[in-house]
């Protein structure tokens, strides 16, 4: 591992020496084995096993930043994640899953700035011939947006680019700017209820309490343990008096 990171600074001309990131997913492939875990250390030890015989590979920093990532080595992850952006420069995916991992550390402000650096780069050279931005002109309600049970990998990663994007620009009360990113995302996933209720208090928040409790009937309707929520959620505090959202929450003493 040192090797190849010497061989990449070289070639780069960086100054700095990154630290193995790879001793951290054997770290944890001991403390598997130490209580006796020994199915999910194998697993592990497999996917080091494959990053040491393929250190040439293009995606070795973003992959291994994903697996420091679901290990809970953010800051780790986001090293490897900056140093796949020196190697192979524009990437739209690195770009998108290191705006997801500073929205997790909850660094919405870089969220945002590397969420629309991959916007730039994936989106807004192909306006002229998207389907999805066709779609979006034609598809500007929320009652126009048309289930789609069928969502490929592809989409689905679309799905949660505009939701992530939608959440960052919530986070720094973009209430506009994060709605349009809400519907970005349904009219490619119809039927995630998570975005549905996030987007409900998106709209609550942009003092459209008919809209939200519209959407909120949506997300529960999608997956009624939504409404185990509605009473304990501060963010709906602005709705409660609201005889539809109390009918909402009556009903869910049903599932409870």
């Amino acid at each position: 591992m040192l090797e190849l990171t010497n061989r990449i600074d070289s070639q780069k001309g960086l100054d700095e020496q990154p630290t193995d990131p790879t001793k951290i997913l054997k770290n944890k492939v001991q403390e598997l084995k130490k209580n006796r875990q020994f199915e999910e250390a194998l697993l592990l030890e497999t996917v080091v096993e494959d990053f040491e015989k393929n250190k040439k590979h293009e995606n070795y920093w973003r992959d291994l930043g994903l697996h420091l990532r679901h290990l809970g080595k953010y800051e780790e992850a986001l090293e490897c994640f900056d140093k796949d952006l020196e190697i192979n420069r524009i990437n739209f995916g690195t770009l998108y899953e290191k705006g997801v991992i500073l929205y997790e550390m909850g660094r919405y402000d870089e969220s945002l700035e590397s969420l629309f650096k991959a916007y730039e780069i994936k989106y807004s050279k192909t306006h002229g011939n998207s389907i999805l931005v066709d779609n979006l002109k034609a598809h500007k309600k929320f009652e126009e947006i048309l289930v789609q049970p069928n969502v490929n990998e592809h989409e689905l990663k679309e799905h949660y680019f505009w939701y992530y994007l939608a959440m960052a620009l919530y986070q720094l009360k973009r209430y506009d700017e994060s709605i349009e990113n809400f519907n970005r995302a349904a009219l490619i996933k119809a039927d995630d209820s998570v975005t549905f209720y996030d987007w409900a208090k998106c709209e609550l928040m942009a003092n459209r309490p008919e809209k939200c409790l519209e959407l909120l009937e949506r997300a529960c309707r999608l997956d009624p343990t939504n409404r185990r929520l509605l009473r304990i959620d501060p963010s709906l505090a602005g709705i409660r008096n609201s005889e539809r959202f109390r009918t909402l929450c009556e009903s869910a003493t049903t599932i409870l």
